[in-house]
């Protein structure tokens, strides 16, 4: 009974009583031979207690059937909470690679409750691990449990797309692209569909596809342009390298946006293109508008090692154009090592020397720097400086031992490492 009621039988009993003090009566009740007498007020006050009463005794009553639903919903609650619980700590475990640990979660998880949505999580998560740990026999197995989910909208496109990853795993990549062209029309799963394809045509060296969907899919706006140039970094060259004949290589070249064409792994497979097929000058040209480009700031080792990777006769000018670029980003202190290379190709000896103990004092990466302190011990082997030698010699071996027999085409002489004056 909610207290405003219990306020209004209060009331009405106090103004019953009230109205009974100027106006008292008697009630008798005759059971021949027993008759009973009560004053007004008491017989009011006797039906009103009997109401108060009743009312607590009928609710109690029909409380004791609202029982079993209670405990019910407060295991309800006990599951759900021990369900998110679960859920928690799988999630947890699998960030953290334990995968095992994780399984065991997921399949209590999975076992525990009626909970549609914690059952269609866990058979999902369950799926994706057993997946990544290869155990492809139990996706099979859980995938026939996927079909209980009939309420799911996507449970068939989401049962292909588990497939597809099985298919994957088993190489089987033309039943693979026969699902993903179903999962095509879906328009939620167009992007899983579009670059798992992608990554399938670059497994299967099919680039020119696989460039086709780099660019549908920036067009569809399923990636940023920032993933598409990623992509580009990626596929072009795979599609340049690939070229059949110049002709081919010319076409795909002259598709190429502008930016792309100053992207230093694209530079590189370029300028190798050009020099396969014969075309130095080319190979060199385009090398050159990288390296000039306003837009190139850290210039790409790789790119200078193609540059200056050639025939004696084509040196000096390479040489005067790397000095060039030297006036025009003097911060660039790879180009020291380069310019001193060149210069020990020319026999330039005393330019050899300067850029080479500029390219060794300078902020440049290891490799370089051990790079110039061989060329610098060949310069002094030739040049028969002997202390210049033994000093330089000695800076080698304090960056290490092993490394300039990685190096045969700047190596000493075997009889010269045999001499070691360390």
């Amino acid at each position: 009974m909610s207290y405003y009621r219990l306020l209004m039988i209060l009331i009405s009993t106090i103004f019953c009583s009230i109205l009974l003090k100027f106006n008292p009566g008697n009630i008798w009740i005759i059971l021949d031979p027993w008759y009973i007498h009560f004053s007004l007020f008491s017989f009011l006050f006797s039906i009103i207690l009997f109401f108060y009463i009743s009312n607590i005794l009928i609710k109690i009553f029909f409380d004791l059937f609202k029982i079993p639903r209670k405990i019910s919903n407060l295991r309800k609650k006990y599951i759900f909470q021990n369900s998110i619980n679960l859920l928690e700590k799988s999630i947890i475990l699998l960030i953290i690679d334990k995968d095992l640990e994780a399984k065991t979660f997921l399949e209590k998880l999975y076992n525990l409750n009626n909970y549609q949505y914690f059952k269609y999580i866990a058979l999902i998560l369950l799926i994706k691990l057993n997946l990544k740990i290869n155990n492809l026999q139990d996706v099979n197995n859980r995938l026939k449990d996927f079909q209980n989910f009939t309420y799911q909208k996507y449970y068939k496109t989401i049962n292909n797309i588990f497939l597809t990853h099985i298919l994957l795993k088993e190489k089987k990549f033309d039943e693979c692209l026969l699902i993903l062209n179903f999962l095509m029309k879906k328009k939620e799963f167009k992007s899983f569909a579009m670059m798992t394809m992608l990554n399938i045509n670059l497994h299967l060296k099919n680039y020119k596809e696989a460039f086709i969907l780099n660019k549908k899919q920036l067009h569809m706006k399923i990636i940023n342009k920032d993933t598409y140039i990623i992509n580009n970094k990626l596929l072009i060259p795979k599609l340049i390298y690939d070229s059949q004949s110049y002709e081919e290589f010319i076409k795909i070249w002259d598709s190429l946006q502008k930016y792309e064409k100053i992207l230093p792994e694209i530079v590189l497979a370029g300028s190798c293109t050009y020099k396969n097929f014969g075309y130095y000058d080319s190979s060199s040209r385009l090398i050159e508008d990288y390296l000039f480009h306003e837009n190139t700031k850290i210039l790409d080792t790789k790119i200078l090692d193609q540059y200056t990777n050639d025939s004696i006769k084509r040196i000096p000018k390479k040489l005067a154009i790397l000095e060039s670029l030297l006036s025009k980003k003097p911060n660039n202190f790879i180009l020291f090592y380069y310019i001193g290379y060149l210069c020990f190709l020319n026999q330039l000896w005393g330019q050899t020397e300067y850029f080479l103990i500029k390219s060794i004092s300078s902020n440049i990466n290891k490799t370089k720097k051990i790079n110039s302190i061989i060329l610098l011990c060949n310069l002094y082997k030739i040049l028969d400086r002997k202390n210049d030698f033994e000093k330089y010699w000695k800076l080698l071996f304090s960056y290490t031992i092993n490394l300039p027999l990685d190096f045969s085409n700047l190596i000493l002489p075997i009889d010269d490492i045999k001499n070691n004056p360390l």
